[in-house]
């Protein structure tokens, strides 16, 4: 039986979902995401696959949680602001690549991510709210509308992570997701991004390099130190 729905069982990831749009859905101009948590893990997983004048926007959610911790401890009035959006972010890529089995591909993948923000390749806003927790991916062709409406929207459970994406490497989570290409469901979705889009908090090209700071990117060994540690 046919349906729009598909989970991270088996053979059906939405990673392979991904890549399956990435290389055959003609002339794809924007790729847009909202996602609860930011996962560089995810992001390097499908940038191989992206077509070659792709755009990228993300909106991520944060996780306030520590900030209305300390504000009850203070006895403060918590008040999430942009820069509280912006370092949050940054500390969330600097655990995730913490938290990250060491390998060449993991650090070509981050790299890559610094490089892809620093070009202006990937636009990534913090939203300042802890209750954005939708999840929903969206792929544009160029001059999208009702007389040329070649986009589709997957819109889920899952995060842009490798448990989300649903990766063999890792124990995934079971998530299900609908895929929808109708002019009126992309637009809808299209319309919603953009205000939350407005709403959110760029990270900018010149934040880039704090993304490695306090992780192993950022450490440059000495010939003694490599020779002593093999």
């Amino acid at each position: 039986m046919a349906s729009n729905f598909f989970t991270n069982q088996g053979e059906n990831t939405l990673y392979k979902k991904f890549v399956g749009v990435f290389e055959h859905m003609q002339n794809i101009e924007y790729f847009k995401s909202v996602i609860g948590y930011f996962r560089a893990s995810g992001y390097f997983a499908i940038r191989k696959h992206f077509p070659e004048n792709l755009k990228v926007k993300v909106i991520a959610g944060i996780n306030v949680d520590p900030f209305i911790a300390l504000a009850q401890k203070q006895g403060l009035l918590f008040n999430l602001n942009a820069k509280d959006a912006k370092e949050s972010f940054i500390e969330s890529i600097q655990e995730d690549i913490l938290n990250a089995k060491y390998g060449k591909n993991i650090e070509e993948g981050i790299l890559q991510l610094i490089q892809d923000i620093g070009s202006g390749r990937i636009e990534i806003r913090a939203h300042k709210s802890k209750k954005l927790h939708s999840k929903f991916y969206i792929f544009l062709s160029p001059n999208f509308n009702e007389h040329n409406p070649n986009g589709m929207v997957i819109m889920g459970s899952s995060n842009l992570s490798a448990q989300g994406l649903g990766l063999e490497e890792v124990e995934h989570n079971y998530e299900m997701n609908i895929e929808l290409r109708d002019y009126e469901n992309v637009m809808y979705a299209d319309i919603e991004f953009e205000k939350l889009w407005e709403q959110s908090t760029q990270i900018l090209a010149v934040d880039a390099p704090s993304l490695i700071k306090k992780t192993y990117l950022e450490a440059t060994p000495t010939p003694f130190e490599i020779y002593v540690s093999s």
